[in-house]
């Protein structure tokens, strides 16, 4: 073998077939290594150094680019040179890509670049052949496009609210991170179709159509419920704006936006405009509605019943406004409770309550509804520890064609004052007589606030007398109408002042009065004491014990001078604050006298309050014809005395006072005699 070294022949075809590739590449990569050298355009090659990817090779161009040299780049990190607006750069194995880069000079300096990045294999490694170029017109418009993209994504992933845009038709091509946690689900879910899941269905068809028009160019905005991935519904707004691009199809864009706190707001201050707070009932706005709403659709059987509390003062003034508040959420829980499925129940104002009743085809009918109303409204409640009974008088009123919510309301309200003047505690229907009714009482009720006002009131006198030797121990004070009233007598004006809820002047005026006269009578008659018939509501009236105790000082009178009679009938010894009041009373050494005994609810026990000082016998137990009256009457006497009580009977001639002498009654009055004024009282007596 010889050891001289041999050309290959290239033209052998088996050896060709063997070097000419190695030979080829070694060539080409000369080549292509020394065009990119000394190409103009920076370019470098970017090939794996350990775990990153980082500069093995660059030309001239790139390291003027850089402010360096070729020697001091080799190995340098690329991300220490360059960077991509988009994150990290996109060198895709497979094909070429062109991108927007920033190049990072040695010397902090920077540069925008359009780079092209091929990959290729040199020693068995992937690697890039990176050229830049600077970026031209069209690529610093695409750079913009990309850089408002990037922005808008930003933007929309940490906005506050959801953002969506289609994709194709009604597609979702994107939502946001904001639309995502307001329906609780995965964005996943919501792209494509996927987003009608959690429309309300009953809203899905218009949103549907209101989304057609946007890519049809129409701007769509519309309140919409959506259903959350857990059941939750939630009030949002939706809008949508067309986007219309060259060459692409129809798009839309949106936002919706979470209002159901706004909403819930929103219908809470409806809620509270159209309803009463406390009893939490429609209020009288909301009755007024829905009378005119039922009246224009021609209902004939509909009827207005309302309701009022009696004597619902007395309730705030003696237990507070914290009873009388609990009083009336008990009375609208009973109401609405109690009525049927086709009534509705109102606050109308204070302790007024109506019931709108439909199906009512008579009077007979609205009356039977109204009565069975009032029955379970007035079981007695418990407020404050007490058992406190409850009074309701109910007017009614059925609608005809002719009516007007505002006629409604009035004629019921009137038929509710007529059940008041009838005892209270019923009800009444309207009818033409009542309206007469009313306007007689209220030019009655205007003429005895005038009265009071204009102090056209005065006083009469009635005297009361020991039994046996039939001389005067007091005088009763009652109170007398001008001399031009004579329309009126006095047993429809005291209806009045208690439906007026004059309690206060009466009583003011009748102290003030006989305090002021009873110097006077006791001149002429010794050791005379004025007598005040007083009702439990009066004894009531906020402040009494300190008025009297006022009006005394300032008339130099003793207390003992007064008495002040309670009808037996209002005597409740388990009313606790009648009590008090009485018991303050006689502490203040006034009189308290039970006033018309035997005529009522007699209870022999009830007299042995330590309070009261006297008994007056009422007339009834005097009629000569009754034996068991005088027995009614004979242990009365009995029972007062052995509880030290003094008793007086009214007598109208001999007959009655010798039955009062053997009823063992220690004084009398004669009902025979008229009161008469203070100048006909002295004129008799001072002689």
């Amino acid at each position: 073998m010889s050891d001289t070294t041999t050309t290959p022949d290239l033209h052998d075809e088996a050896t060709t077939a063997e070097t000419i590739p190695e030979l080829t590449r070694e060539i080409v990569s000369a080549a292509l290594m020394e065009a990119l050298g000394s190409a103009g355009d920076p370019t470098f090659i970017v090939g794996r150094i350990g775990v990153q990817l980082g500069v093995v090779w660059a030309n001239r161009a790139f390291a003027e680019t850089v402010r360096a040299e070729v020697d001091d780049l080799a190995m340098i990190a690329i991300g220490d040179l360059m960077v991509c607006p988009h994150g990290a750069l996109p060198l895709n194995e497979r094909r070429s890509d062109t991108f927007p880069v920033t190049i990072v000079g040695r010397d902090g300096s920077t540069s925008s670049w359009q780079a092209t990045a091929i990959p290729t294999t040199i020693a068995g490694s992937t690697s890039w052949v990176v050229g830049l170029r600077p970026p031209s017109a069209d690529g610093q418009l695409d750079e913009l496009l990309r850089a408002s993209e990037e922005r808008f994504r930003a933007l929309a992933e940490r906005a506050p609210i959801g953002i969506f845009s289609s994709e194709v038709g009604l597609r979702f091509g994107y939502v946001n991170d904001g639309l995502a946690e307001l329906v609780k689900a995965p964005s996943e879910k919501l792209l494509g179709t996927g987003w009608m899941d959690f429309v309300m269905s009953s809203d899905l068809d218009h949103i549907m159509s209101g989304l057609q028009s946007t890519l049809e160019g129409v701007p769509f905005d519309t309140p919409a419920r959506l259903i959350t991935a857990d059941g939750e519904e939630r009030w949002v707004n939706l809008r949508a704006v067309p986007v219309r691009s060259v060459g692409t199809p129809a798009a839309f864009l949106g936002t919706i936006e979470d209002v159901t706190d706004r909403r819930r707001f929103e219908d809470l201050l409806a809620w509270q405009a159209s309803h009463d707070p406390l009893t939490r009932l429609p209020n009288r706005a909301q009755l007024m509605d829905e009378i005119t709403s039922a009246l224009a659709d021609g209902t004939d059987d509909l009827a207005v019943l309302f309701f009022d509390l009696d004597d619902f003062k007395i309730v705030n003034d003696t237990l507070g406004h914290r009873a009388g508040d609990e009083l009336l959420v008990v009375v609208s829980t009973r109401l609405r409770n109690t009525v049927r499925d086709q009534d509705h129940v109102f606050r109308f104002a204070g302790d007024e309550f109506v019931v709108l009743a439909r199906g009512v085809d008579d009077d007979a009918q609205a009356l039977g509804v109204a009565n069975r109303l009032r029955e379970q409204v007035t079981q007695a409640v418990m407020l404050e520890g007490q058992s406190v009974s409850v009074g309701c008088s109910v007017g009614v009123v059925r609608a005809s064609r002719a009516s007007t919510a505002d006629e409604m309301i009035r004629d019921a309200d009137v038929a509710m004052y007529r059940a008041k003047r009838g005892g209270k505690g019923s009800a009444a229907i309207f009818d033409i007589t009542v309206r007469s009714e009313l306007d007689r009482n209220i030019e009655l009720i205007a003429r005895v606030r005038a009265g009071f006002e204009q102090e056209l009131f005065g006083v009469a006198y009635r005297v009361s007398a020991t039994s046996d030797s039939l001389q005067t121990t007091g005088v009763d004070l009652t109170l007398t109408l001008p001399a031009d009233w004579d329309d009126t007598d006095d047993a429809e004006i005291a209806a009045v002042i208690e439906e007026a809820n004059a309690h206060d002047d009466l009583i003011a005026f009748l102290i003030a009065r006989g305090a002021s006269e009873l110097g006077q009578i006791q001149s002429v008659i010794d050791s005379c004491r004025v007598s005040i018939g007083i009702t439990a509501r009066q004894l009531l009236t906020p402040g009494l014990i300190d008025k009297i105790a006022r009006t005394l000082l300032a008339r130099q009178l003793a207390s003992r001078d007064l008495e002040l009679r309670v009808p037996e009938d209002a005597w409740d010894p388990l009313d606790t604050s009648l009590v008090g009041v009485v018991a303050e009373l006689a502490e203040l050494g006034i009189g308290i006298s039970l006033d018309e005994v035997g005529a009522g609810r007699s209870s022999l026990t009830a007299l042995g309050h330590p309070a009261i000082s006297s008994l007056r016998l009422a007339p009834a137990l005097l009629d000569p014809l009754s034996h068991s009256h005088h027995a009614a009457a004979r242990a009365i006497v009995t029972v007062a005395h052995e509880l030290g009580r003094t008793v007086s009977a009214p007598v109208s001639s001999d007959a009655d006072l010798a039955q009062a002498r053997a009823l063992g009654a220690d004084a009398i009055t004669d009902s025979t005699q008229p009161a008469v004024g203070l100048e006909a009282l002295m004129k008799a007596y001072g002689t």
